[in-house]
């Protein structure tokens, strides 16, 4: 074994460019590796334990004060399958403000959110136990602690205060702490249990929040059990809301499951890529070194010794490579980490992961053993004699003879038959650029996918959300909206839950009061309801497959209710409907929330301002981004960091994370955005009493927008909280996007131009004889150059035809992949049509460059090859 060391030992000293491409490409691919180990460790079941650490609930129900009493909510502990319980807590919906200042219809707006705040003395308990991550518990009156991610997302900071608004007297509470639960709303916070009612806003329901474990609660189907038996026990509609651990921990799979399945997919491109270029090496040094491997054959060594000396070549500058490779893995892996727990309020897992970090460079090594292995194989099994008499391997003959048919220059003939004269070597090395041009072509769809996304899901035409609280009627929010010359169109909408007769799960649903048509949702098949008992489906979410034209039976508030499915749109409810059908039901039921169109040229801050400031204390007015309610600046965030960690280290690692940190202060949103539609007279037959409580204000064609906004704030500041919708996502999606493949093509070209440029060179020097003749007989040295470029071409051509259909298809499984995780019904068709030939032809034409730029240092040098010298050593 110590002559295989030390030959192996002495190769890796002499060769140190190939030492050095090892030790490189290891690098990186075992970082990826490391990464991807610790992000698929960490966040496939974060969830589950913070749940156990924090002693979560199954279900966290909520009970409407007015239909049951504390004493009648603790009763349900004693349920059949009830194994722990935690509560009753008296609960408040209470809009706060930063500060203690008031705000006026010039004063800034943004410091205005609406806590749920429970009342609650003490942080731990057998279930549902809550983690003080900074400060401390509330000790008395006048203080408040919040969640973390609302601390971080509103910047707010221990010590701050804060204004609770709705009341007379204007509570300012102190925030002592943050705290994380298995709970990921961000929109909660804690007080001492005395003082909720006095903060509860005036004319609005207090409610009673409790918590509960069950014997069997593994499935959707357990959980929607368990809670048949919990309404059962109190008065009818009592129960007003709940929310699963199923749920929340969906919420957070999705995202990482997002994540994952890109960043998995490109540590396994990247993994080959590594694969490919280390037999690319060891393949060319085999063929370099016959006649060496003859003599070390004729002194005694085995082929089994043969072969180890390649592998010992490879292994070496490996190993070297994993000592900051799994480092450099752990270090990028907790940004994500971090940003994932952040999102729903967890504490962030460790990047450090003994397992990863045993078995990834383990792998790493293996795979880069096993490459090595291949090749060197063939070197193993030579004949001493015929290696050291002939001491180079034979030419292939395949395409010598075919070239000479192509009505080309000599010296491009010649070329075009060196490229595959070593089939293997020219292989790999095609192979190489086919990868780095199959993620190319990834990229580009990747691209043109976001920009058909945000194209089909482009927000509708309206501007500002107006949310409103008990102490603001649907009547005098209409009037304050009405008040505003920019109004031009105020849409009233309800979330509601729709159970679907023998589905564990019910269907999100939003109610539309108003000519909802003229919002300008885009349809994707069928038409816009109009009138009761008709519904439009989203195409994103689609959970039973209902069709254009079919009839279903959902139960709201308890009713029976048929629709027939009219039409679907690009937009993210399952179902909307008018406020007819509801108010069928519901007769007494009004919208809490609103959609404003403003008129064209309107100021939509200032419209917020204004209409924040009519009703400070009840109306909450919104801004809408142009967006299409995913949060993409954190995608996009996310997938720049990914990508200069991953991708561009070896094979291109792309990240979507869609939806990983939902914007905190954008909850009414994504809620407004996630549900289904339909008409208000839908909802009227079964509530016909029910008003809604936010409105969608369409404005006048020039209405200054901010001005609006400040105007129905001032005519209600205690009420009405109005907010612009602005017609950008405040940064430019298509210039990150664009930085993006500029650096994708600028990386996966290197890789590529490195296997171009270590063929050639091997090439070059292989057959410097025979361009020593060349020379003699009259070849000039641009010629030269050409006949070597030409051999460039020729593999980057075939590596970019290659390339193209394997990126598509890699394009295609990964979006369907996404799709699947999401649940979203869109065919990837939708989004492989977006993909534009031309961006096809240059990524076609950027893989041939490459090669061509990886031919430069080899051309130079067999231009400048001295035929005497040559001839002379000959």
């Amino acid at each position: 074994m110590r002559p295989v060391l030390t030959k192996a030992f002495a190769d890796v000293r002499r060769h140190r460019l190939q030492t050095l491409v090892v030790f490189v490409i290891a690098a990186l691919a075992i970082t990826v590796g490391a990464m991807g180990g610790t992000l698929l460790v960490q966040t496939s079941s974060p969830y589950d334990h913070a749940f156990a650490d924090l002693a979560g609930p199954h279900l966290v129900a909520v009970f409407d004060a007015r239909k049951v009493t504390s004493n009648q909510v603790a009763a349900t502990a004693g349920l059949a399958g009830v194994t722990a319980t935690a509560g009753p807590w008296v609960a408040a919906e209470v809009p706060f403000e930063k500060g203690g200042t008031h705000l006026t219809a010039t004063a800034s707006f943004s410091q205005k959110a609406t806590l749920t705040v429970l009342g609650r003395d003490d942080p731990g308990g057998s279930l549902d136990r809550l983690e003080v991550v900074s400060g401390r518990w509330v000790r008395g009156p006048g203080e408040i602690v919040v969640t973390r991610s609302f601390a971080i997302g509103r910047a707010v900071l221990v010590g701050d205060r804060i204004t609770a608004l709705g009341t007379s007297d204007k509570s300012l509470l102190t925030v002592v702490g943050e705290a994380v639960d298995a709970n990921p709303n961000p929109d909660r916070a804690w007080v001492a249990s005395g003082i909720v009612a006095s903060l509860n806003p005036v004319d609005a329901p207090l409610s009673y929040v409790m918590a509960y474990r069950f014997r069997v609660a593994t499935s959707r189907a357990d959980i929607r059990a368990d809670l048949n038996d919990l309404e059962a026990a109190v008065p009818a509609g009592a129960v007003a809301n709940y929310a699963s651990y199923l749920d929340f921990r969906d919420s957070y799979n999705f995202n990482n499951s997002l994540i994952l399945t890109f960043l998995l997919a490109f540590v396994v491109l990247a993994v080959g890529a590594v694969a490919v270029i280390v037999a690319n090496v060891v393949t060319g040094a085999v063929l370099a070194n016959y006649r060496e491997i003859g003599i070390l054959k004729a002194i005694g060594f085995t082929p089994g010794q043969v072969v180890a000396v390649f592998v010992i070549q490879m292994l070496v500058p490996a190993l070297a490579a994993c000592l900051i490779a799994v480092p450099l893995g752990a270090i990028a892996s907790k940004p994500l980490l971090d940003q994932a727990a952040e999102a729903i309020s967890l504490p962030p897992p460790s990047p450090l992961v003994p397992i990863v970090d045993v078995l990834v460079p383990a792998l790493g090594i293996s795979v880069i053993a096993a490459a090595a292995a291949l090749p060197a194989w063939r070197a193993g099994r030579l004949n001493a004699v015929d290696a050291i008499t002939t001491g180079t391997a034979p030419l292939g003959r395949y395409t010598k003879r075919r070239v000479g048919w192509w009505r080309v220059p000599g010296q491009l003939s010649l070329g075009a038959g060196d490229a595959f004269a070593r089939p293997v070597r020219g292989g790999l090395t095609a192979v190489a650029i086919l990868v780095g041009v199959a993620t190319l072509v990834f990229a580009s769809g990747l691209y043109s996918a976001i920009l058909k996304f945000n194209d089909l899901f482009a927000q509708p035409n309206f501007q500002v959300t107006v949310s409103r609280l008990g102490g603001s009627s649907d009547l005098d929010t209409n009037e304050v909206l009405q008040r505003q010359p920019e109004t031009n169109l105020i849409v009233g909408v309800h979330q509601l839950a729709a159970v679907v007769p023998g589905q564990p799960d019910p269907v999100p649903g939003t109610i539309f009061r108003g000519r909802s048509q003229q919002l300008g949702y885009r349809l994707a098949e069928g038409r816009w309801f109009a009138k009761s008992n008709e519904a439009v489906l989203g195409v994103v979410f689609n959970p039973y497959h209902w069709r254009v034209g079919q009839e279903v039976v959902v139960r709201i508030d308890t009713e029976p209710v048929h629709l027939r499915i009219v039409g679907t749109c690009y937009c993210f409810w399952t179902l909307g409907m008018d406020w007819s059908t509801y108010a069928a039901v519901a007769p007494n039921a009004k919208p809490i929330d609103y959609l404003v169109q403003l008129r064209p040229g309107t100021n939509v801050d200032a419209y917020v301002r204004q209409v924040s400031a009519a009703q400070p204390d009840f109306l909450f007015p919104q801004a809408i981004s142009s967006g299409t309610g995913f949060n993409i600046e954190a995608i996009l965030d996310a997938m720049v960091a990914a990508l200069a960690l991953i991708l561009g280290a070896i094979a291109g690692l792309g990240v979507f994370n869609t939806l990983l940190l939902t914007t905190r202060e954008r909850v009414r949103d994504i809620a407004i955005l996630w549900t289904l539609g339909m008409d208000w007279s839908t909802y009227a037959a079964v509530a016909p009493n029910a008003k809604p409580i936010d409105y969608l204000v369409q404005l006048r064609p020039g209405t200054n927008v901010d001005a609006y906004v400040r105007q129905v704030s001032a005519a209600q500041p205690d009420f009405l909280f109005p907010q612009a919708i602005s017609s950008g996502t405040g940064f430019n999606i298509e210039a990150i996007l664009d930085a993006m493949v500029a650096a994708l093509a600028l990386i996966l070209g290197a890789i590529a131009g490195l296997g171009v440029f270590n063929t050639l060179l091997l090439t070059t020097r292989e057959r410097v004889r025979d361009i020593a003749i060349l020379k003699a007989l009259g070849m000039t040295p641009g010629q030269v150059t050409a006949m070597v470029t030409a051999s460039a071409g020729v593999l980057g051509l075939v590596g970019a035809l290659l390339g193209i259909p394997a990126g598509i298809g890699l394009y295609r499984y990964l979006i369907d992949a996404m799709a699947r995780l999401a649940g979203f019904s869109i065919s990837s068709d939708t989004f492989t049509s977006a993909i534009d030939p031309g961006h096809l032809l240059l990524v076609a034409l950027a893989g041939v460059l490459v090669a061509l730029l990886g031919a430069i240092l080899p051309a130079r040098w067999a231009a400048r090859t001295s035929v005497v010298n040559v001839l002379n050593l000959e």
